[in-house]
């Protein structure tokens, strides 16, 4: 039954047996979701309804009796692992509903560069541009920071009513199988005796977070560290600084003359606290503060001069892949270079080579030249 003219509406509900206040209730419910330009959920099975997907399936997703992810771990250039957790297709697929219908349609803060329809590395980088110093901070395991507690305050500041917001937060992240690190008492379920709640709480151990490589993981990231770019935003105007975020790459620079390594430190023990505070860990290792004089590089990307220019060590990186299927050939290449199959080594430079184009156009487009010659020779179609 689709919430139409209100009378019409009662008239149909009381019809099929609803109670009235009820339907009045869902009316009221439903307009102020519609004002915002975002749909109606009234329950998990409206959600069915929505995407198709079977409403048992999603029942055990929410009540954490069924896992629908596949994991594993990749390697970051920088060392360590990134641990990925793929969704299977049907929670893709509801997941995905809830971005391109909710999420997508609110705008994160305006010092957020990442995961949104306006977002760039470039427009992020170049915010820095001449800058004399610059602090360079980056959070431990991001969205593994961020618990299914906060993506339901995400889902309630909407206007969801308690249940749906729960249910959605739950399609929205995962029961980690253990949890560590000093803010691990963060995570544990303690009360889990009661049973007169809509879900049990006795087979759920930890409390959800959210999981690198869910579509909806990104977006709520944004929305869920809104109050802390604030924050930030606010010690960067105090400081006559700039301050930017792209995903969990925080960044403070000043052109001031006056600024010194002792503001730096200043100002880094400050962002700290507010991180720590907010349950996010700094990764202390990879602290950079950069005085007056030294080579700047943000997100990849050199901002010494007026605009953002490709690294050498970007540079360098391309163009070793595009000299190595020159001199050695595409399939020897590949082997080299351990790439587990010769399409998933031609992405990967495609993908460098766009972003050449992206951030140098006249450099890029000369790479893309080499590129598709290369792979013409090669009897490659791109």
């Amino acid at each position: 039954m689709t919430v139409g003219p209100s009378h019409a509406y009662i008239t149909e509900g009381l019809l099929k047996g609803y109670d009235e206040d009820q339907l009045r209730e869902i009316i009221v419910e439903s307009w102020e979701q519609l004002h915002q330009g975002l749909p109606p959920v009234l329950s998990l099975k409206h959600i069915s309804h929505y995407t198709g997907i079977k409403y048992p399936y999603l029942r055990e997703v929410v009540r954490r009796q069924r896992f629908p992810y596949r994991a594993y771990s990749i390697q970051k250039r920088s060392g360590g692992y990134r641990f990925i957790h793929a969704p299977e297709e049907s929670i893709k697929a509801v997941q995905s509903w809830i971005v391109q219908n909710i999420l997508y349609k609110l705008d994160p803060h305006w010092r957020c560069f990442s995961f949104h329809k306006n977002s760039s590395i470039k427009k992020c980088a170049a915010e820095h541009c001449y800058s004399r110093w610059m602090i360079k901070i980056d959070i431990e395991r991001f969205f593994e920071s961020i618990s299914e507690i906060q993506v339901y305050k995400v889902f309630r500041r909407l206007g969801y009513k308690p249940l749906v917001s729960f249910e959605m937060a739950r399609i929205c992240t995962i029961q980690p199988k253990h949890v560590l690190g000093n803010n691990a008492k963060r995570w544990i379920l303690y009360d889990r005796s009661k049973l007169v709640l809509p879900y049990r709480r006795k087979p759920v151990k930890y409390i959800g977070r959210l999981p690198q490589g869910a579509p909806t993981s990104p977006q709520l990231s944004n929305l869920i560290f809104s109050d802390i770019d604030q924050v930030f935003q606010q010690i960067a105007a105090e400081r006559s600084m700039v301050y930017t975020r792209y995903a969990d790459d925080i960044t403070f620079s000043s052109r001031v003359k006056s600024f010194t390594r002792e503001d730096a430190l200043s100002t880094v023990r400050e962002v700290n606290l507010v991180l720590v505070k907010n349950g996010f860990n700094p990764q202390h290792k990879k602290l950079k503060i950069i005085p007056p004089g030294s080579r700047k590089i943000i997100l990849g990307l050199t901002v010494d001069a007026g605009e953002p220019r490709l690294s050498k060590a970007y540079k360098k990186r391309v163009e070793s892949h595009l000299r190595g299927l020159e001199v050695f050939g595409i399939p020897a290449h590949a082997e080299h270079r351990k790439f587990r199959s010769l399409n998933g080594m031609l992405d990967h430079i495609r993908g460098l080579v766009g972003y050449a184009i992206h951030i140098d156009p006249l450099y890029g487009e000369k790479l893309s030249h080499r590129f598709i010659k290369i792979s013409e020779e090669g009897g490659l179609e791109l």
